[in-house]
């Protein structure tokens, strides 16, 4: 099965540690990660995917990102609307997107503490939904 990866670059020395445990999970269950996109950051996701699903070929995607607590709300704001869109492109399209975002309400120690876990237990995920 082939499947897109979505990553978001803002914070991308977390992001793209996450890309590599990722992509080593799909190595491990045999998934083809047959593209991948890089994106500014967790808000500008959506439309990534959505132009990833114009290839007939991605079965399903994964989306990464962190998105660090900040002194205003602007982290849950983002990340819900990012949460929302997805699952409405999901069920719209019948493709699984996961969602191996890291946040709100976290700080850096934590998003540290939590990229691989995320980005595995993501591509995890979108194999546990293909098999539908």
């Amino acid at each position: 099965m082939n499947i897109g990866i979505v990553v978001a670059d803002f914070n991308s020395e977390i992001t793209l540690e996450m890309l590599q445990f990722a992509e080593d999970e799909a190595n491990q269950l045999e998934l083809n990660v047959s593209k991948i996109f890089h994106v500014p950051g967790v808000y500008d996701v959506p439309l990534g995917v959505r132009r990833m699903l114009d290839d007939p070929a991605i079965n399903g995607v994964v989306v990464l990102g962190a998105v660090i607590t900040g002194e205003t709300g602007h982290d849950v704001v983002i990340t819900e609307a990012t949460a929302k869109t997805l699952q409405t492109i999901s069920v719209k399209t019948n493709v699984p997107i996961t969602l191996g975002v890291i946040g709100p309400a976290v700080t850096r120690e934590q998003v540290v503490a939590r990229k691989e876990k995320y980005a595995r237990n993501a591509v995890k995920a979108v194999l546990q939904m293909l098999n539908l």
